[in-house]
């Protein structure tokens, strides 16, 4: 049972140290609102969402991870981005 303990807590850092990077991710989108505000861009940019998932599911394939379980986690992060950047145009405007 202890060593079940101890994963546990191995597996909390790595979640905890997760989370963080997401939030630092997410303080992020309102500067790349503004940019894309002012360089009259749309929120949404497609090409280069389609660029960084084909980029992070190649390198998850190379360290034998599941492409498809990276690719939605992937699409789970940049939604949170954007949800974020419209909420802040919102303000702005």
């Amino acid at each position: 049972m202890e060593k079940l303990q101890s994963l546990r807590r191995k597996i909390e850092k790595i979640d905890l140290r997760l989370l963080d990077l997401i939030v630092a991710r997410l303080r992020l989108a309102p500067q790349f609102a503004r940019v894309k505000y002012n360089q009259r861009l749309p929120l949404r940019q497609i090409g280069r969402e389609r660029e960084l998932l084909e980029r992070y599911k190649l390198r998850a394939k190379r360290k034998q991870m599941d492409e498809k379980m990276v690719e939605r986690i992937f699409k789970i992060l940049m939604h949170a981005s954007l949800k974020e950047q419209e909420k802040f145009l919102k303000k702005k405007i």
